[in-house]
């Protein structure tokens, strides 16, 4: 019997079932991540699914294409689809920090909420914030950026506003792995598609405009109170 055919379909069906998009079952106590051990195989390290690849790159792109997301030419773009709200920006709170380009400091607005129930999460079980290195990036940057930077492609989807970096500096290995088992189940949903970049130490993913978060009554978010100041970065 092909176990590893057998796993893959329950997890998906196990995750779609969830009435979080991001996995109600991250909350329970003692959780650590989806388990595969039902078939023999308790996962650790990093899923197929995270590592990098050309299909992972062309899926991104088909997400994006798939979800009529336009890419971003310059910062005049930026600005103004900040100003129309097609842009919403990131703000240090008591989950997260932006540690990034300051006028690069927005995402689209499904982006932000995922990645507000994502770190409201990994909050909740470790007491630590997340960390976003990056965010939307215009071409015009992007562009520059790949000529210091040879893991900058030019199929980037950060053009597209909808895409966020993560960086796994600092943390753990329980809390790595936690980020790991929590971003390859979204992805198993569809909700994402999520790669581990070891040169860029960071966690990258595109989050589709269909993702949802569950409904909040059921499990308030931490509530964002104003962030200590921390001294230059």
């Amino acid at each position: 019997m092909n176990y590893r055919r057998v796993a893959l379909p329950l997890l998906a069906a196990t995750l779609f079932a969830s009435s979080d998009p991001i996995g109600q079952l991250a909350k329970r106590p003692g959780y650590e991540g989806p388990c595969y051990s039902f078939v023999g195989e308790a996962y650790a390290g990093i899923p197929e699914t995270l590592k990098g690849s050309r299909a992972a790159m062309n899926r991104e792109n088909y997400m994006a294409n798939r979800d009529g997301l336009s890419r971003i030419s310059n910062d005049a773009v930026v600005k103004r689809m900040v100003n129309n709200s097609y842009l919403v920006k990131l703000s240090d709170c008591t989950t997260y920090d932006y540690d990034g380009k300051k006028e690069y400091s927005y995402t689209r607005p499904w982006t932000r909420v995922f990645v507000e129930r994502l770190s409201d999460q990994f909050y909740r079980r470790f007491g630590r914030r997340l960390k976003i290195t990056s965010a939307v990036r215009p071409i015009s940057y992007q562009n520059a950026l790949r000529k210091r930077n040879g893991n900058a492609s030019k199929r980037s989807t950060h053009p597209t506003g909808a895409t966020i970096d993560i960086t796994y500096k600092g943390l753990n290995k329980k809390q790595k792995q936690w980020m790991r088992n929590t971003l390859s189940s979204c992805e198993w949903r569809g909700d994402i598609q999520a790669t581990e970049e070891s040169s860029q130490s960071c966690f990258h993913f595109f989050v589709g405009r269909n993702y949802r978060p569950h409904d909040p009554r059921a499990h308030p978010p931490v509530k964002h109170a104003p962030a200590k100041k921390h001294g230059k970065r």
